[in-house]
């Protein structure tokens, strides 16, 4: 589907798996609607969507949620995909996240990205693409902090 005029997708009830890059490049796409049935998405399936803004998840999955428009496991523990195009300045991810997936906010285009204690883990090019300055807001002795230091982002320890 690499670069198509579609700006919403609903995929329909009896899909269960979105591949390897499905979504890649669709430059218009703005808002993607998962059925119940999903139960696996390949890595970067909505890679560089510059005006992804939303995805969607019914609340019948059993496997994924959202959580203001942004892709996790149904248990939260696991943060799969920020929309590039989402217009927020900041993001806070949730408290309780243990590990944020390969490519999860590549390009995403924000000021501040706080990142909790409960990370213990992120996938590689996860911060791939984004904004050179954006800050990264990160706790003092945490995985979160080692990740930052060692691969030279930008921080504020707290």
């Amino acid at each position: 589907m690499w670069g198509n005029g579609v700006e919403e997708i609903d995929i329909s009830e009896g899909v269960t798996e979105i591949s390897l890059l499905a979504f890649a490049c669709c430059n218009e796409l703005q808002k993607i609607s998962l059925p119940g049935t999903i139960t696996d998405i390949g890595a970067r399936a909505f890679g560089n969507c510059e005006k992804l803004e939303e995805i969607e998840v019914s609340e019948d999955n059993t496997s994924y949620k959202s959580m203001e428009g942004v892709l996790f496991t149904k248990e939260g523990d696991k943060l799969i995909c920020y929309p590039v195009g989402k217009k927020d300045a900041d993001y806070e991810v949730p408290d309780g996240v243990v590990q944020i997936e390969a490519y999860a906010f590549s390009g995403a285009v924000l000021q501040t990205l706080s990142l909790p204690d409960s990370i213990n883990y992120i996938g590689e090019g996860a911060f791939q693409y984004m904004k050179e300055n954006t800050l990264f807001k990160v706790p003092k002795d945490s995985y979160a902090e080692q990740y930052v230091i060692e691969n030279e982002l930008m921080c504020e320890i707290y």
